[in-house]
């Protein structure tokens, strides 16, 4: 019996690889991109006062005590609970809940406001706008979650309005990620800003920015639920 012929394309195919036209090769897998973290402790144009800030202590750093990267997939992760020997923290203001958003129409019963231990990520790949697919200026859309550690209990507020684990929670907003360098031209993204889509009317009439967001308790186990929050944030990553 003769031996089959196995072509060269079916093979890359079998082996998961993709071939760059024209060479040959196979092409480099997507890699993770390092970042610098901004979390913004003041944006006049987002809102009075920001829920969740920094921990005073400047940018946030890839380390091996803290993760700050694109995931290859396209996801923003900012971690400082995971690594080991994590220091880092944010401020979390939990100042705004919602009356009546609890369940049985319960008011809000989270933890107070503080500075934790935290893991923030944006899940962008969900929705097919990873963050390495962003062109010049562009704006989408991505889910924000903001873990946080209260008393060796993990809590988080979500905001994605379709397809949250424990969810979904529609009254939830997603955050707005726009490209802000470049915003013109054909050169490569390297600066993306996370705001809230949410608006209201603030008291002087001008028009401000702030999500609701669920709040949970062991959000990726038996999750609890604590309710909604108003959340308002601005936070920039640079490649």
């Amino acid at each position: 019996m003769g031996m089959k012929t196995i072509s060269v394309t079916a093979l890359f195919l079998g082996l998961g690889l993709t071939v760059v036209a024209g060479s040959g090769k196979p092409a480099a897998p997507a890699k993770d991109v390092l970042v610098t973290s901004m979390v913004l402790d003041y944006a006049a144009d987002i809102a009075p006062r920001l829920n969740v800030q920094s921990d005073g202590l400047g940018s946030y750093l890839n380390a091996k005590t803290l993760v700050s990267q694109i995931q290859a997939i396209g996801d923003w992760e900012l971690d400082a609970r995971t690594p080991r020997g994590a220091t880092r923290q944010i401020y979390v203001d939990l100042s705004q809940p919602i009356a009546g958003s609890a369940p049985g129409g319960q008011d809000p019963n989270g933890p107070p406001s503080g500075t934790y231990k935290f893991r923030i990520i944006a899940k962008c790949s969900l929705y097919n706008n990873p963050l390495t697919g962003f062109t010049a200026g562009q704006v989408k859309n991505c889910p924000l979650h903001v873990g946080f550690d209260y008393n060796g209990v993990s809590y988080a507020f979500i905001m994605d309005p379709l397809t949250a684990a424990n969810g979904p929670f529609p009254e939830t907003n997603f955050a707005k990620v726009t490209c802000i360098f470049p915003t013109t031209g054909s050169s490569a993204w390297s600066q993306w800003k996370f705001t809230p889509t949410g608006t209201y009317t603030a008291a002087d009439g001008t028009t401000k920015y702030r999500n609701v967001a669920k709040l949970l308790e062991s959000p990726t186990g038996a999750a609890i639920d604590h309710g909604d929050y108003y959340v308002s944030f601005s936070m920039i990553l640079a490649k």
